[in-house]
């Protein structure tokens, strides 16, 4: 026979004001990301065979990580303000609208499935980039999965496959 596990009462760790601040600058660097994975995406198909240089997509990784978890609202707005920067770059470069930014629709399950392939993958290539390995596959990959959430009534499942497969495959 099993003891019966009692749990206490789970106490606030942090002020709720100051994690809704952070919650709420999460969700723009998110906004943020999606516009410029669609200004990256839009680039790429402008200009066939063009893809973007790898400090543009250690933009979009080094956002997409803090976005899973960064707990510091500064860095959260600062990384807000570099991948604006990117997207700005891109398209005045590339010729190219500048992707709307799009708030993730969290009512979505296809929406929200995605976005959690997006940031669960983003760790896995951080680590990668700073080991000095850049995977062209998993770059696109990432950056096509962003312009989709910014797309409202697209098939999701597409990309939520091509992400995860690529950042699979991404060699350590």
């Amino acid at each position: 026979m099993s003891e019966q596990v009692v749990h206490g009462q789970v106490e606030a760790m942090a002020d709720a004001e100051q994690i809704r601040r952070i919650e709420r600058a999460r969700e723009v660097l998110v906004a943020q990301l999606v516009g410029l994975g669609a200004t990256m995406c839009a680039a790429m198909d402008a200009h066939e065979g063009f893809v973007p240089c790898e400090h543009a997509f250690g933009v979009v990784i080094e956002g997409a990580a803090a976005a899973c978890a960064c707990e510091d609202e500064t860095r959260l707005e600062e990384l807000t303000a570099a991948v604006r920067a990117r997207s700005e770059h891109v398209a005045e470069h590339r010729g190219v609208a500048m992707g709307a930014s799009a708030h993730v629709d969290m009512t979505d399950v296809d929406a929200v499935s995605l976005l959690l392939c997006v940031l669960g993958g983003a760790p896995r290539m951080v680590r990668a980039m700073r080991a000095g390995v850049m995977s062209q596959e998993a770059n696109v990959a990432l950056v096509r999965a962003l312009a989709c959430l910014g797309e409202r009534g697209r098939d999701l499942a597409p990309c939520v496959r091509e992400l995860s497969g690529a950042i699979a495959r991404l060699a350590l």
